[in-house]
């Protein structure tokens, strides 16, 4: 018919449409519709469509107000304002330009691009790409066998769970700052020129910046600079116990009080013993070694005829931990 008036309820047992469906106030269905045949070439106008079947569509559907059914079944393009769904939608294409509520399963086998704010309360599904520009929130599970792309902020508030390789950054969005997680390891690394990065294996942790690198791996530090030249390490603290590092300034202390030993061993020894006719002698000497030097005193008494008696102090800079003392004795026959 050209035109089909409708001003009260209208029952069928069900509609099938190959065509257009164009309605700019509202449906409500509660069932399923279905009918053998139903042909309208022109303007259809009605207050209220009231169906208890299914309803099959293989065109499209434009409405302007409230669609609300149980079941929404569309094999074509939709089209719509406004979609309140109390049960499962399934459709291989839906784009939304509004709000979208969905308070059961929603799973979509192709493409979904969202302009505004996607709210599910249940599982999500989705077989391809996902590209939200809007807020997303989701109190059930996500899951993406595709490609996901957030151009806006996130947010996690619970755990997030990954099977496979995650970069997160980009030269473009992060200026070259970066996370990988991959199957090799974990790395952290910074853009520009440089190269700084964290890398964590199983086989060693590996941490590189300014130009230096420390490797941990077999049981070992190892420090080393660019082209593995050697690198200075500072801020050591003296070390305490056994097994701790030794900075310069323990070293070079040490190196001092060895070299005024040295010092004084050889004012020690330079110091005269008692003539052979004599029975007492006291007497001095001065010794130097690397740029220390020593003093010494010492003396040496004839106990018997063959028999000597000598002792002896050195002194050197630094104090008492840098004296050297000597005591013997002799016999001659």
């Amino acid at each position: 018919t050209a035109t089909l008036a409708v001003s009260g309820a209208s029952t069928t047992t069900g509609i099938t449409n190959t065509g257009n469906i164009a309605n700019a106030g509202n449906i409500t269905n509660t069932g399923a519709v279905s009918t053998a045949t139903l042909a309208v070439s022109g303007a259809s106008t009605t207050t209220g469509i009231t169906n208890t079947g299914n309803i099959a569509n293989a065109g499209n559907i434009t409405n302007t107000g409230a669609v609300s059914t149980a079941t929404l079944a569309v094999s074509g393009a939709s089209t719509t304002t406004g979609i309140t769904n109390t049960g499962a939608i399934a459709t291989t294409t839906l784009g939304v330009t509004g709000a979208a509520t969905v308070g059961g399963t929603l799973g979509v086998t192709g493409n979904t691009t969202l302009g505004g704010t996607l709210g599910v309360t249940g599982a999500a599904t989705v077989g391809g790409t996902l590209g939200v520009t809007g807020n997303t929130t989701l109190s059930g599970a996500l899951g993406v066998t595709g490609a996901s792309t957030l151009a806006g902020a996130t947010q996690i508030n619970n755990t997030l769970g990954v099977t496979g390789a995650t970069t997160l950054g980009s030269a473009a969005g992060t200026g070259g700052n970066t996370a990988v997680v991959s199957a090799s390891g974990i790395t952290l690394s910074t853009g520009g020129v440089g190269g700084n990065s964290v890398i964590v294996s199983s086989g060693g942790s590996t941490m590189t910046g300014g130009g230096a690198t420390l490797a941990m791996a077999n049981g070992k530090a190892t420090f080393v600079g660019a082209n593995g030249t050697p690198l200075r390490v500072t801020g050591v603290a003296d070390g305490q116990t056994q097994y701790d590092a030794v900075n310069f300034g323990q070293f070079d202390d040490a190196n001092k009080r060895l070299k005024r030993g040295i010092s004084s061993g050889a004012a020690i020894a330079n110091i005269p013993q008692v003539d052979a006719n004599k029975a007492f002698q006291l007497g001095v000497g001065v010794g130097g070694f690397d740029g220390e030097t020593a003093f010494a005193i010492g003396g040496s008494a004839r106990v018997a005829k063959d028999g000597v008696l000598k002792a002896s102090v050195g002194f050197a800079g630094g104090g008492g931990s840098s004296t050297v003392w000597g005591v013997g004795g002799g016999w001659s026959w």
